[in-house]
């Protein structure tokens, strides 16, 4: 497991190169509003794979009624800062 990322922007840095890989997507084509309407990739695999990405990555468990609100970028940002207690 890699060091968690010690700010909200280091977080949302973080977030970005993580979409990049994921959705073979410029990481200045990602925002706060990128969501599974703007980017082609981000469909219910693509969420699953990110959800996955992410657990890995910070060592998280995301339940299910969590899962369903990912709806962009901004809100998966404010889940994973509750959760890493930012």
């Amino acid at each position: 497991m890699m060091a968690k990322p010690n700010t909200r922007e280091a977080l949302y840095a973080d977030l970005i190169d993580m979409l990049s890989d994921l959705f073979d997507t410029a990481p200045d084509e990602i925002d706060l509003d990128t969501s599974p309407d703007t980017i082609d990739a981000w469909d219910s695999i693509g969420h699953i794979r990110l959800i996955a990405s992410i657990e890995e990555k910070y060592d998280l468990t995301i339940p299910p009624e969590e899962q369903v609100d990912m709806l962009n970028v901004d809100l998966i940002l404010g889940l994973l800062v509750e959760k890493l207690s930012y």
